[in-house]
Formats: structure tokens, C-alpha cells, sequence
């Protein structure tokens, strides 16, 4: 349990960190683009590389990326039936706050946790690449179709498999089901490269918060609210009772299904609706509160079931 707090700590000094630098713009005003752009582009690809030709499969694709599976499209239909219902939202709102409510920060915060807590980006790494590969193109072809935004079908093929994170976790894998054994001076590099990936994730992080504000207006307010408790309360709740009473995982791996279900709204979120020019509002202020509102939750969660 110590260790734990431990690692909550660290995560939170660094964090703070990239706020104040934030804050005082000691790095320019482009600072959390450049950094991220060099987490998203080098620095978790190799780290994924490494974690998944390193690893055995059944350690990475079990129960814990079936529960993230079903309580992810689980959270997503309680949301969309809730909204449907009680206030009837634009399809893209709709879409936009479904989203919201299960797509999970792993890459500025998962990665981050896991790796401190566990040891490993084992257990964060095959939600991400179920985000990447399947959940985020399949919504955002439901959104072309919403919005109306006439896109090639190769741009729709090309997009989802050229995404740098994807493209290292194949090769990681393919290395892995082969038994390749790739070279330590070719290791070296691509583990220092790894080692950047969660402080540049959680600088990055922080110096985003230094510059989020809530967006005004009154629109999308009753999305906000219900998104919150679906994505810190029913989701986790529901990974715990799949993860114990379903497929009767305990310590590490049933700690690890709650935390990983109870992460915020990933921040890419907000890069979508500017895309579509539809739901900021939703987005942004829904990716704000569940990062703030999600300390005291993973706190929670951490002091509950984090095995003595």
C-alpha cells in the first residue's frame, strides 16, 4: 500500500511540475504540443515495442482487456440510452458525450500509473490498442456520418493503421508470437527512448491543465454531469463486478481492472470535437472534471483493493 502512494506521489510531483512550467510558460507557448508530439510519436511507441516483445500474450490479451472491453461499450450504451431519453442531445453531442464516457486516458495517465505501480505497462496496453484500432475509427466513421463529412475510403483504411503507437505494438507482438530476440545494442536506444515516455506524458499532462478552463455556456451541462458519475463511478463499479464476480480475478490484476476503468477522459477527446467543430463544450469540460474529480477515485480505489 505504501508503495502505492508512493507512486501516486511521484506521478503528482511531476504533474505539478508541468503545471507550473505551464503556468509561467518557462517553455513557450508550443511546449505541450512539442512534448506531446514526441510522446505520441517516439517515445510510447517504443515503449510499447518493448513492453509487448518482452511479454508473453497471455499476460497482456486475458481477462483484464475483456472486462476494459465490455465496461468500455457497456458505459457507452448506459450513456447513449440515459441521453436519448431524458434530453435528446444532436447525434454528434451524442456521440461526442458517449466517448467521453469511455475512452480513458492511457497514454498521459495509464501508462503513467501502471508503470509506477505495477512495474509494467502490461495491464494499460491492450485497452489502448483496442482505443486505437477499433473504438476511436468506428466512432469517428459514425461521426463522417452524422456531421456529413465526406472522407475517401482509403483515408478511412489508412488513418486508424498508420498511428505510431499501433504500428510499434504490431511489430512488438509479431516479435513476441516469433521469439524474436532483438539484439541488446539495438534494445539500448529504443529503451532509453522508452524511458521518456511517462515524464514527457505526465509534463505534457500538466502543462495541458495549466492552460484548460471549462468553456461557458449552459449547453451540454446535463452530458457534463452524467458523464462524470458514468466515467468515475458506474464504469469502475462495473469493471469490479465483472473482474471478481465474473471472471474471479483478485489482487494485482482485479486492483488494476478498477484503476485502469476509473482513468479520466482522454484528452484527445477535445481533438475530435474540434475536428468535427461539434460537442467542444462536452469534451473539454468533461475532460477537465473527470482529471480532477479521478485523484480522490483512483485514491479510493488504490486504498481499497490494493493488495498489503
Amino acid at each position: 500500500m505504501i508503495g502505492v502512494f508512493e507512486g501516486f506521489f511521484v506521478i503528482a510531483v511531476i504533474i505539478v511540475t508541468g503545471f507550473l512550467l505551464g503556468r509561467v510558460n518557462a517553455l513557450g507557448p508550443n511546449a505541450q504540443q512539442v512534448i506531446s508530439r514526441l510522446v505520441f510519436f517516439v517515445a510510447t511507441p517504443a515503449l510499447m515495442f518493448e513492453t509487448l516483445q518482452r511479454s508473453r500474450l497471455d499476460q497482456v490479451f486475458n481477462a483484464n482487456l475483456l472486462v476494459q472491453v465490455i465496461t468500455a461499450i457497456l458505459t457507452l450504451l448506459i450513456y447513449l440510452a440515459i441521453s436519448k431519453r431524458w434530453w435528446n442531445p444532436a447525434k454528434p453531442e451524442w456521440l461526442i458525450g458517449g466517448m467521453s464516457t469511455s475512452y480513458a486516458n492511457g497514454g498521459n495517465l495509464g501508462i503513467p500509473l501502471t508503470v509506477y505501480i505495477f512495474g509494467s505497462a502490461n495491464y494499460v496496453a491492450p485497452i489502448m490498442l483496442f482505443q486505437i484500432a477499433f473504438y476511436a475509427p468506428i466512432m469517428m466513421g459514425l461521426m463522417d456520418v452524422v456531421t456529413g463529412t465526406q472522407r475517401t475510403g482509403w483515408q478511412k483504411v489508412v488513418r486508424p493503421v498508420t498511428n505510431p503507437m499501433l504500428l510499434a505494438s504490431v511489430v512488438g507482438i509479431v516479435f513476441s508470437l516469433s521469439h524474436v530476440v532483438v539484439p541488446e545494442l539495438i534494445m539500448q536506444p529504443i529503451e532509453l527512448l522508452a524511458d521518456v515516455s511517462v515524464p514527457g506524458a505526465l509534463l505534457a499532462f500538466g502543462i495541458s491543465l495549466a492552460g484548460m478552463s471549462g468553456l461557458r455556456g449552459t449547453e451540454g451541462r446535463h452530458d457534463v454531469s452524467v458523464i462524470i458519475v458514468m466515467k468515475l463511478l458506474v464504469q469502475p463499479l462495473l469493471a469490479y463486478l465483472l473482474a471478481a464476480w465474473v471472471f474471479g480475478l483478485e489482487g494485482n490484476e482485479l486492483f488494476a481492472c478498477v484503476l485502469i476503468a476509473a482513468l479520466p477522459t482522454a484528452q484527445n477527446l477535445l481533438t475530435y470535437a474540434t475536428r468535427y467543430e461539434r460537442g467542444r463544450f462536452i469534451a473539454r469540460n468533461s475532460i477537465l472534471l473527470t482529471t480532477i474529480l479521478s485523484i480522490p477515485v483512483l485514491l479510493l480505489i488504490s486504498l481499497l483493493l490494493s493488495p498489503a
